[in-house]
Formats: C-alpha cells, sequence, structure tokens
C-alpha cells in the first residue's frame, strides 16, 4: 500500500461505477465486529472491520480507508487523503453534515428503526441504507452519478453500526441500580 494517495480516492471511483447504486453488507461472526461488503451478485468486494466504537477499517481491492471519531468530528481517509468529514448537527447524534470536498450531504439516523438517509441539499437522497432489526444485515443504495455517494453509504453504516452497538455494549443496572 505504498501507491500515491489518489490510488485509493480513484479506486473508490472504480468501485462505486461497478456497484450500480447497490450494496450489502453482512457480518461475520456473532459479535458483528466485521462486515462484508457484497455487489448485487454477492460477490465480496470488501470488508468494513470495527475497531471499538471510535474507529474502524474498510478494505477494498488493495486498499484501505479509516474511519475515526471525536467528541466533535467524525473522518473518512483513505491514501491519506480526507475523503469525508462528518460535525453532528445537534447533540444527540442522529443528524450529522457530511462534506467532502464542495460537496455537503445532511444525515438522519434512525438507531431504533437500524436505517440512515444521507441528502443533497436541492439534489434529494444520496444514499440510503437500512438493516434487519438484529443489525447483522444492511442493504445499501446509492447514486451511481454522485461521486461521492458511495463512501457516504459506507459512512453511513460505520456510523449506524457504530452507535447501535454502543447502545448495546453500554452497561444496564441491575434491578434496583443506578446508572
Amino acid at each position: 500500500m505504498d501507491r500515491a494517495p489518489r490510488d485509493a480516492l480513484s479506486s473508490l471511483d472504480l468501485l462505486r461505477e461497478s456497484l450500480d447504486g447497490a450494496f450489502a453488507a453482512r457480518a461475520n461472526g456473532l459479535l458483528a465486529s466485521g462486515f462484508a461488503l457484497l455487489d448485487r451478485d454477492g460477490q465480496e468486494f470488501g470488508y468494513l472491520r470495527l475497531a471499538g466504537t471510535q474507529s474502524a477499517e474498510l478494505r477494498f481491492m488493495d486498499h484501505a480507508a479509516t474511519f475515526e471519531a471525536s467528541e466533535k468530528r467524525l473522518r473518512m481517509v483513505a491514501g491519506g487523503e480526507e475523503v469525508l468529514a462528518g460535525t453532528p448537527k445537534a447533540r444527540p447524534v442522529d443528524e450529522l453534515i457530511v462534506s467532502s470536498g464542495d460537496r455537503t450531504y445532511d444525515a438522519s439516523f434512525s438507531f431504533f428503526r437500524n436505517c440512515a438517509v444521507a441528502s443533497r441539499p436541492g439534489h434529494g437522497k444520496s444514499a440510503r441504507l437500512s438493516g434487519g432489526i438484529t443489525g447483522r444485515s444492511y442493504e445499501a443504495l446509492f447514486d451511481a452519478g454522485d461521486a461521492c455517494a458511495f463512501p457516504v453509504a459506507v459512512f453511513l453504516l460505520w456510523h449506524l453500526v457504530t452507535h447501535r452497538r454502543r447502545a448495546y455494549l453500554a452497561k444496564v443496572p441491575a434491578k434496583g441500580g443506578k446508572m
């Protein structure tokens, strides 16, 4: 992976074009610490590996992208370049402003319903993600003509899975106990 930073970004473009606006994510293992990313024919093209609740790694072709979270910002980095950045609109993390270069997306999440949508103001929906009740499988649809919609869809997957996982990993107090 000692290639120029642009290689990872152009590979994301090639991948976006070949996926024709859709992919699926299927959990590997009982605790869903990783998701195989599948094209319309069920062929694996990548893998999203969660590393706790603050980071993840996307492997695709012979490249990788990382996801990082801090208190105020989320990032996707590929080939040493920031591909996407997300900032919460409000304190609950169910709405984000996601940006990539000159493009901005409004992203909203329903953690209970296990779904997310990202829209470009004035352009309509760019990416939609819906998951099963157990959070082990997801279907993503994205605008294949939008150069950033595929990374946005993967970003939605990471954010949704991470926050649902965080809720389930939170300590539940014993009956009558305090948090």
